[in-house]
Parts: C-alpha cells; structure tokens; sequence
C-alpha cells in the first residue's frame, strides 16, 4: 500500500530576464544528481489531462513556459528535504523552494486521466484502474506510484520494442540488469518473456517501492536494490537513462556486461546519436540496431 502523504517539492523562479538561463542550469543539476523526474509547471488542482497529439510547445506553453515552476514528488520526507537543502545551497537566492504534503490518495486521482493503456507488438500495458479484458496480448499492469509513468514515454516503449526482438532473435539471455528501472516495467516485461535472473536498481527509494509492487501484481519474481550499476555481469544491460547521465554511467555499464552480452540505453535524442556512437566505439563497442520514436532512440550496443 501507498504512503497516506505524498510531498512536493516545488522550486519556483524570480521574474527576470536571467530566470531562463537558472531554470535551465537548475533542470542540469537536478539530470546529474539523477532527479530526472520532475514535473514541468504548476499542475492546477491535480488535473493534467493532457492531449498527447498536440505539439511539444504548445503542452510546455501550457504549463507556464519558461518560468514555471519544477515539482519533484516523492513519498519520502527526508530525501525531499536534503534534495531542498541543496538546491537552497547550489542556488542561493536565485531560487524559492518550498515543500509541502498532500493526501496520496488525492494526488494519485489527479494523475489518472494522463495514464492511458497502449499496446506493443506482445503486451498490453496498462494502469490498475483499467482493465486488460479484450486484449489476446500479455497484460502488463503498472501503477506509477512516484515513478512516473506506465511506459507511455517514447524512450520505454522503444526499450520494450527491443526486447522483445532480441528475445524473437532467439539470442541467449541468462540475465539482464536494468539500471534506473523506475516503475520496474522493462524488468518486469523481461519476466514475462522468460528472463529468468534480473536484477533492477533505481537511486530513488519511490521507484523501488513502485517497482516491488509493480512485480507483485504481475505476480513476477524480480530483486530490486536502491542503487545504480550493480556488480557482477549480465547478458544484457539496459538503462532508460538520460544521456547526460548514461555518459557519466557508460565505464560502469560497459563492464556490468557479460562477454558477448548486449547494452540497450535509451534516454538518448536523436541528435545525440553521434555522439553516443563515439563514446560506445570507445569501448569497443557498436550499434547492432536503433529504433527512433518522437525524436528519441533506443540503441543496442554489442561488441
């Protein structure tokens, strides 16, 4: 069960013609310390039923645009208010932060219109409050908790294309590491496909309560560790990451690796494909394939 309080912490910018420049240089900090879950813009009375099918920045407009506020939320207390002390002392008073509490049971409710069921070549995925009835796919039910997301976002859909073609492949795979793991879907969609020993690390505490959860109602048997790259090796390696941190990651994710295993990350922009490209050939490493979707890729690295 959920936490009865949820906590927000909401980090709002002066009116200046400098506030886009610290908002920008605030949302690069929050990337590298692995906040990457933030929430662009005041979300007025919990309601964002956003329409998906209108362009990016119009949504962003929506939402404030330059100067709107950012929002974590997490179920923790004490890591919001250390994550609010650091900000307070990285940014001074170029920023006002402020944290608060609201029931969980009220914050869940107003995320869940924005969650909507969609379907890849073998799942169904899809939030509790709907159902999988009518669908001949695998179910895969996922509850976002703090985490974020049922896989709607072009980057976890991409990941879950390319398992499920490296399992259709027939390729061997013992054993997969799935490195910021969020939700837990990519884990638990591995479970479903056969994947015996998996093993999911996120740094936020949130994410792994979700992703337990998450595995329990899917009724899968997966460890999940507060952590990042987790020793020892693995068939396959994959981490949903921003590119900004797979970079930092990228030593550690190349040696989690077992010989002739495979490293799928996504979080990556299309235009920093290159640059991707470079970093893998610098461990030897290079593209077997790539899908592209809404202006981000997956790719899957082997040697």
């Amino acid at each position: 069960m959920h936490p009865d309080l949820t906590y927000s912490l909401t980090i709002s910018f002066h009116s200046s013609d400098k506030s886009h420049a610290v908002k920008a240089q605030l949302k690069d900090w929050l990337v590298g310390k692995g906040e990457d879950a933030f929430v662009e813009g005041e979300i007025d009375g919990l309601d964002i039923d956003f329409d998906y099918s209108g362009a990016e920045s119009s949504q962003y407009d929506s939402l404030g645009g330059d100067r709107s506020p950012l929002v974590l939320y997490k179920f923790d207390l004490a890591s919001l208010e250390s994550l609010d002390k650091q900000i307070r002392e990285a940014f001074g008073d170029q920023v006002v932060c402020e944290v608060s509490k609201v029931e969980t049971q009220s914050w869940m409710e107003g995320w869940k219109e924005s969650f909507r069921p969609f379907s890849t070549n073998k799942f169904f995925v899809y939030p509790p409050w709907e159902s999988s009835a009518g669908s001949s796919l695998i179910p895969l039910v996922i509850e976002p908790g703090m985490a974020f997301g049922t896989g709607q976002h072009a980057t976890t859909q991409l990941c879950l294309r390319a398992i499920e073609n490296l399992m259709e492949s027939q390729t061997s795979i013992e054993s997969l590491l799935d490195v910021g793991t969020g939700t837990g879907i990519l884990s638990i969609a591995a479970a479903k496909l056969g994947i015996e020993r998996i093993m999911g690390t996120d740094i936020e505490i949130d994410a792994i309560h979700a992703s337990k959860e998450n595995a329990a109602a899917n009724q899968v048997d997966i460890e999940f560790r507060v952590g990042s790259v987790e020793s020892g090796t693995y068939s396959l390696v994959i981490a949903n990451i921003l590119f900004v941190v797979i970079r930092k990651l990228f030593p550690e994710l190349y040696r989690a690796v077992a010989r002739g295993g495979r490293l799928l990350v996504s979080g990556v922009l299309v235009e920093e494909f290159s640059d991707l490209k470079v970093l893998a050939q610098e461990f030897g490493l290079e593209v077997k394939q790539h899908w592209e979707l809404d202006g981000w890729i997956a790719v899957m690295l082997g040697e």
